[in-house]
């Protein structure tokens, strides 16, 4: 039963009477409520007797229940992890977790382990009045706070050729070990997320361990705790519950394919127009780094594998036109480019002394696998070298030589593998066949030209018209993504082929001049022979710089699955 005085003050009639207040036909008297008003606690006395009334029971603990929502209080059982939970509608990209997460991990100035992007999006408000004939579109934009998702199966994990990551089995957390890292940067390209952060001062790599010391002492982490709209939190969650959700295609709008390791992070919100919001920075792609120690391993390495697969066959199908000469030069150019090729990966590294380990990870990752097949066409190539210098016994010639071609092909089979195993549209397993084993091919194939035109060969001029047909195959195909510049719907070769024909276009153009001269030296060799040497040793250069621009395209026009950022300019 509620009371009600005269000047609209409320009270209980049980609490009146407990205070010792006597109603009259006309209700309490005013000077008896406020009497009884003063007989109780203020809300900072009332939380303080309940702080010290807990105290003396709660094990230490006493605040631990009121703050059940931003930390779990127990380990997560068989089958669980710890996750965090993300409320949209609280966010307010104020960035108060990206400050407190720098200063307590003591990150670089340009390193970060959590970020704010945006969603964007409008809604439609149907008319407020029976007099406006049409529905109002508002504006609807959501900040989205997120960092490390320590995924179920974080590809990250997967992909460390040296086994530098783990994932605890009690908590799910996703750890990165320093000791262990050499700076190979491939995590960089296994997550969909670009959670992993290099820092070329360390020559590692470092990411968010969702402050598992804090989480170990019942502390949140840096972001929860340094949150004042409480928009984070930890939560536990199952991983049956994880991969449903995946399934699902439950995780975040205009974000990665959650499918693909699982993420865990659980982003809430009450606004049903969340699934029609995108990326503020969808169409703001810029060119990726390109890897110059990669480009040059690619094509050195390619090269290496054609001319020893043209040499094979030029020996069974061209016979005596092809003299022992062109094949020992064949095989010692192809063991001198290929082993400077493999060489070359390792300025790629943070930490080239780890490299010993990368033989790790064989098991998951394609990265173990190709270092594992090159090491040892290295060993094969360098035997068929010695046998061709009569180092070896001559009948250890074929064995090696058919050894380091079939390590040689699987080795750029892993190398493609590498990159499709990405999930980017533009490192799709058919797309890095064709670029690779079609490199392969060009290289090898004016290679063997060149040679043949040194040692005066009559099979200079099929060989090279051979080689103008797969690169002039290659460039065509290459230029075929640029069609979905004009695609009308949001995908990543519609992105790949703006920065194609925006940002990268001189590239692009360089590319396709130095094809078109490749191939015009070849109607030069057949129109004026006296000057083979020449016209095969300048279109071995041009096809050599075309597949450098090539790869080099390869790395800088690729877009990368992220989680959705800011507005850029």
């Amino acid at each position: 039963m509620l009371i009600t005085t005269d000047n609209s003050t409320l009270a209980t009639a049980d609490q009146a009477e407990a205070a010792g207040i006597r109603f009259s036909a006309g209700g309490p008297a005013l000077v008896e409520v406020l009497l009884a008003e003063q007989q109780e606690l203020s809300a900072v006395e009332r939380f303080s007797r309940r702080h010290d009334t807990e105290l003396q029971g709660a094990g230490g603990h006493a605040q631990a229940r009121h703050y059940h929502d931003l930390i779990p209080l127990s380990l997560p059982a068989a089958g669980e992890q710890y996750a965090f939970r993300v409320d949209l509608d609280a966010c307010s990209g104020c960035k108060a977790c990206v400050t407190a997460c720098h200063q307590l991990n003591g990150l670089a100035d340009d390193e970060t382990w959590r970020s704010v992007g945006l969603l964007v999006g409008e809604k439609l408000i149907p008319p407020v009045s029976p007099y406006a004939r049409m529905s109002t579109e508002l504006p609807v934009l959501k900040n989205v706070t997120t960092a490390c998702h320590h995924c179920v199966e974080p590809g990250c994990l997967s992909g460390c050729p040296t086994r530098a990551y783990e994932k605890d089995p009690a908590t799910g957390v996703v750890r990165h070990l320093d000791d262990q890292c050499m700076g190979c940067q491939y995590c960089l390209l296994m997550c969909p997320y670009e959670v992993p952060q290099y820092q070329p001062a360390l020559g590692i790599v470092r990411k968010c361990d969702m402050c598992r010391q804090r989480l170990a002492a019942d502390e949140a982490p840096a972001c929860v705790q340094a949150c004042p709209n409480r928009a984070i939190s930890i939560q536990i969650v199952r991983r049956e519950d994880a991969f449903a959700a995946a399934a699902r295609g439950e995780f975040l709008p205009d974000s990665p394919d959650p499918r693909h390791t699982i993420p865990t992070t659980t982003f809430v919100s009450r606004d049903a127009a969340l699934s029609a919001l995108r990326a503020a920075d969808t169409f703001c792609d810029r060119p990726q780094h390109v890897h110059a120690s990669l480009v040059a391993m690619l094509c050195l390495t390619q090269a290496a594998v054609g001319l020893l697969l043209v040499d094979e066959a030029l020996a069974r199908l061209a016979g005596a036109a092809w003299p022992a000469s062109a094949r020992k030069s064949a095989g010692l150019t192809a063991a001198v480019v290929g082993i400077i090729g493999v060489h070359a990966a390792m300025l790629h590294l943070g930490r080239p002394t780890l490299a010993v380990k990368a033989w790790l990870g064989w098991r998951t990752s394609w990265l173990s696998r190709e270092v594992i097949v090159f090491g040892l066409w290295m060993a094969a190539v360098g035997a068929y070298a010695a046998s061709l210098l009569q180092l070896l016994p001559t009948n250890y010639s074929a064995l090696t030589r058919y050894l380091a071609i079939g390590l040689g092909i699987g080795g750029v089979y892993c190398s493609a593998m590498i990159y499709a195993a990405t999930g980017r549209t533009w490192w799709s397993l058919p797309r890095n066949a064709a670029r690779f084993f079609g490199t392969m091919f060009t290289l090898g194939l004016y290679g063997a030209a060149c040679l043949a035109a040194i040692c005066g060969s009559t099979v200079a001029l099929p060989i090279a018209i051979a080689a103008a047909g797969v690169i002039a195959a290659k460039t065509i195909w290459e230029a075929v993504v640029l069609r979905h510049y004009f695609s009308s719907q949001r995908h990543a070769l519609l992105r790949t082929a703006r920065l194609l024909a925006g940002e990268l276009r001189l590239i692009v153009d360089v590319r396709s001049v130095a094809s078109c001269f490749a191939v015009g030296l070849v109607y030069l060799l057949a129109a004026v022979p006296t000057y083979a040497v020449l016209w095969t040793s300048i279109a071995l250069v041009a096809a050599a710089v075309g597949e450098l621009i090539e790869r080099t395209l390869f790395f800088a026009a690729v877009v990368p699955a992220r989680m959705p950022g800011g507005i850029r300019t």
